[in-house]
């Protein structure tokens, strides 16, 4: 045993070590994880220790004794959730340490000055030349010193301020998660550093009246470890790839700087763009842009006074340049102030051309999402979520300027989004004006709920005629099925040949749902559809939809208390009468709450309708409708397993 270099026990308990662990005078690596551990002195004794882990362990103190472990080169005290002392001198005795892991451990930090110390100081990590890998949380900024050993580092997880984000959850090897009181710490030269270098900037706080964060990158940045900078004395370069902003209420700018000809900004927003490219004296640089659009997400939240982002206005290039071209994802959550995300997309720019993920929460002055131009870049888009916008009067906004250029019947096109969903948006009343046409090649679910003034998903019409008419249907609408004539809501303008999942919720002015002449390809891998608390609602499928919905397998109608049939009326000729009408998928119907109900499918002469493939039926509350199932129909139900039935038949009607 003499010569064991490698020892792991793991998930044990000890009272203390064995003595006997003393003799292993050649051991290199002991691995102590998920232990429950009381006494470790005797590992002090261990000199030629090399590698030493207490991940995940229970242990409330590391004795001063380990501090003699002069050649401990890796020391991981992750998950270490009751250490609660590392007594002092311990680790700045370390000198030869290379990684240190502390995320979801030790915070104790003690003042260096303090007398007399019972815990470890942040000084002590000066004594670490060789340090490059470090997980750390810093709790309280008020203690940090000036001089810290934390710009060279290679890998860091810096945490300091109050925890509100779990580190583990970070994917980029240097992250800086900074919740402060005061802006003082970011003028301090190794934070310059580390946010010169850092992938993953989570920032919050700074409630002491600042209205912006200066100079996050210093000019004067040397290379290190074959990291490129710019030879250009004023070129800012960061190696940003996500960046996280939270709870800035009084931040208006994230960068300003007047010795910079070219201003791309104006001071009522957050700027991202300098964090991610190069910028200099002359303007944009193709060499600045393709070898620095690093960021990957952006989420900001609860910072009230931002009302743009990304303000393209008036942003022209004399080349071809990307902007943000490696974003992917960008999330604004309860921003009061903000106006619009984008304005327009800049001539010869290629602006956010990789976004896949759009979300945006509670910004209830938002009126629109993208202007037509914007909605043409953004290829790669594949999530889209909305959600309390209470201002927000249309998705896309076409401008004046666009209208004039587009064709007589341009296209919209999104080739990869996936999903779609508004949710709670009450002055929405389309997803575009104008005369586009809008195609969703892959879109597999939809969701629309709580859009009340939404009568259709495109409309042909200018806004203003679609306003002119809104406002002479609202009085109508106090009354249930008003029988005004509404706007179908998905019209022959859009196309869906892929949406499997669709769902619209809490919508009162919807009347019609689909078209007489959609598209042909137009959902006809629909799977599953619920309409929900849809007032005006009289029926839920056209007369000629049955061939197209050969893919459905759920049908849910909730709360709808206009609706009189699923399927309007169908007027056959007498040989098309001798034909079944045949959903050969469906496997579940619920119809709940629908006073007006009285048939399945209208039609002038008794239509034999099969659903082979049906297994669950739940029909409640409604109170009109005669029969359930036609005696053909219940002839061809032999893989129904559940029919439940509540308040729901009228004999004799």
């Amino acid at each position: 045993m003499e010569k064991l270099q490698v020892l792991d026990i793991t998930g044990l308990s000890f009272t203390s070590l064995p003595l006997s662990i003393e003799l292993l005078e050649n051991l290199k690596s002991l691995c102590l994880d998920q232990c429950r551990l009381e006494d470790v002195t005797i590992i002090g004794k261990l000199k030629g220790l090399q590698f030493l882990s207490f991940l995940d362990s229970t242990i409330a103190r590391l004795p001063k004794e380990i501090g003699g472990l002069t050649e401990l080169r890796f020391l991981d005290l992750t998950g270490c959730t009751e250490l609660k002392v590392i007594e002092p001198g311990m680790l700045g005795n370390l000198v030869n340490l290379e990684e240190l892991y502390m995320e979801n451990s030790f915070d104790q930090w003690e003042a260096e000055d303090k007398v007399p110390r019972s815990n470890a100081s942040l000084a002590e990590l000066k004594n670490m030349k060789n340090l490059s890998t470090l997980s750390i949380a810093i709790p309280h900024s008020v203690n940090l010193l000036r001089d810290l050993p934390f710009g060279k580092l290679n890998m860091h997880k810096i945490q300091i301020g109050e925890v509100w984000d779990c580190l583990c959850m970070h994917k980029e090897s240097r992250t800086l998660e900074l919740k402060l009181d005061s802006s003082y710490l970011l003028l301090e030269e190794w934070v310059q550093k580390c946010l010169q270098r850092a992938q993953d900037l989570h920032l919050g706080g700074l409630q002491d009246g600042n209205d912006s964060i200066h100079d996050l990158c210093i000019e004067d940045a040397e290379a290190e470890d074959g990291d490129e900078i710019d030879d250009d004395p004023k070129v800012k370069s960061c190696k940003l790839r996500r960046l996280t902003l939270r709870n800035l209420p009084m931040i208006t700018s994230f960068y300003k700087r007047a010795d910079y000809p070219v201003d791309l900004f104006d001071a009522q927003q957050l700027v991202f763009l300098v964090t991610s490219i190069i910028m200099n004296s002359v303007g944009y640089s193709p060499f600045a842009v393709n070898e620095a659009t690093s960021l990957e997400a952006i989420t900001i939240e609860r910072c009230q006074l931002i009302r743009k982002v990304f303000d393209l206005e008036g942003l022209t290039t004399n080349e071809e340049v990307e902007i943000l071209s490696r974003l992917r994802e960008l999330t604004l959550s309860d921003l009061s102030s903000l106006e619009y995300i984008w304005n327009k997309n800049p001539q010869r720019a290629s602006c956010f051309q990789n976004l896949r993920t759009l979300k945006v929460q509670n910004c209830e002055n938002l009126r629109f999402l993208f202007s037509s131009s914007m909605a043409k870049a953004l290829k790669q888009i594949k999530e889209i979520e909305i959600v309390s916008c209470d201002k927000m009067e249309e998705i896309i906004n076409v401008q004046e300027e666009e209208l004039e250029e587009a064709k007589s019947a341009d296209t919209l096109n999104f080739p990869i989004l996936t999903f779609l969903s508004l949710e709670e948006l009450p002055n929405l009343r389309t997803f575009s004006y104008e005369k586009y046409d809008i195609h969703y090649p892959s879109l597999t679910r939809l969701t629309i709920s709580s859009c009340p003034k939404m009568m259709t998903f495109s409309s042909s019409e200018r806004k203003q005629q679609l306003m002119r008419a809104d406002i002479g249907l609202q009085q109508a609408f106090g009354h249930i099925n008003s029988g005004l004539s509404l706007p179908v809501f998905f019209n022959e303008k859009v196309l869906f040949p892929r949406l499997e999942e669709l769902k619209l919720s809490s919508m009162c002015r919807l009347k019609r749902i689909w078209h007489n002449q959609l598209p042909e390809e137009s959902f006809c891998k629909l799977t599953s559809f619920t309409v929900e608390l849809c007032e005006n609602l009289s029926h839920v499928f056209p007369s000629n939809s049955m061939d197209r919905l050969q893919s459905l397998n759920k049908i849910e109608v909730v709360g709808c208390p206009s609706l009189e049939a699923l399927f309007e009326w169908v007027c056959l000729s007498s040989e098309k009468r001798q034909t079944p009408l045949v959903l050969s998928a469906l496997k579940k119907i619920k119809l709940w709450n629908l006073p007006r109900l009285r048939d399945v499918l209208k039609s002038d002469r008794k239509v034999n309708f099969k659903s082979p493939c049906l297994m669950e039926v739940d029909v409640r509350c409604c109170h009109s409708l005669p029969y359930l199932f036609s005696s053909a129909t219940a002839r061809s139900l032999r893989k129904l397993a559940i029919l439940e039935v509540s308040v729901a038949i009228t004999y004799g009607a």
